[in-house]
């Protein structure tokens, strides 16, 4: 028998070998059915700690699935996920410790997050990439899944425009390496933001986040991303 094929991947191939950049974060996520009365559909809920996070919301009107986000090690791991969750959030405002209660264990995911520094080209030859392959981001800014239908209308649409591949993906990147690169280190550097544990530190981040001044200011981003033309 011959020697075993190594499988390489598609990335891998075309950038050379390179390892994710671990954020700093680590996740739980659940999915519970539970009703309680400060978790209405249609609600999204985020609460926010030093070095830590809880978001929630409903997935669909029986279901609610929530995030627990923490600042720790790369590789921290737990012989009981449920419990070390249970742990580190409790205490937390009401109904975090009941969402997590109420989740079966089989039904918690904890897990390092990760991304990629951007690069400048993803492309060889009539060769590309396309979504996480191309640009994986952390989930911060919500837009990991909307930037890969981005690429996805993008990349036929300079197909259709250039008679010669290559030439092709060179306008596919330079249309769309930009506005990822943007929204990978914002989502980035908002992660490290709620990784503040420096009780002075977060002290001042809740008290921009009191005042208002995200929700003044979110709206404008979230418009400016909404409103990118592809073309």
């Amino acid at each position: 028998m011959g020697a075993a094929r190594r499988t390489v991947p598609v990335r891998t191939q075309l950038l050379g070998e390179s390892k994710p950049r671990y954020s700093g974060q680590a996740i739980w996520q659940g999915y519970t059915d539970l009703e309680h009365e400060l978790a209405p559909y249609g609600q999204f809920r985020l609460y926010v700690g030093r070095g830590a996070r809880f978001v929630f919301l409903h997935v669909d009107a029986n279901t609610i699935c929530w995030l627990g986000i923490t600042h720790d090690p790369e590789g921290t791991k737990a012989d009981d996920d449920k419990r070390a969750c249970l742990e580190r959030f409790a205490g937390w405002a009401a109904p975090t410790e009941k969402l997590i209660e109420s989740t079966p264990v089989e039904e918690i995911l904890h897990a390092d997050v990760y991304d990629r520094e951007p690069v400048k080209r993803w492309s060889e030859g009539r060769v590309t990439l396309l979504g996480d392959a191309a640009h994986p981001m952390t989930f911060d800014a919500g837009q990991g899944a909307m930037q890969a239908i981005e690429d996805g209308l993008a990349l036929p649409r300079a197909l259709g425009r250039e008679r010669d591949v290559p030439d092709a993906l060179r306008a596919y990147e330079r249309l769309r390496v930009p506005r990822t690169t943007a929204l990978v280190n914002s989502a980035w550097r908002m992660g490290k933001m709620f990784d503040w544990e420096n009780p002075i530190v977060c002290g001042l981040r809740d008290w921009i986040l009191l005042r208002g001044v995200f929700a003044a200011v979110m709206p404008r981003q979230q418009q400016k991303i909404n409103s990118y033309a592809i073309d």
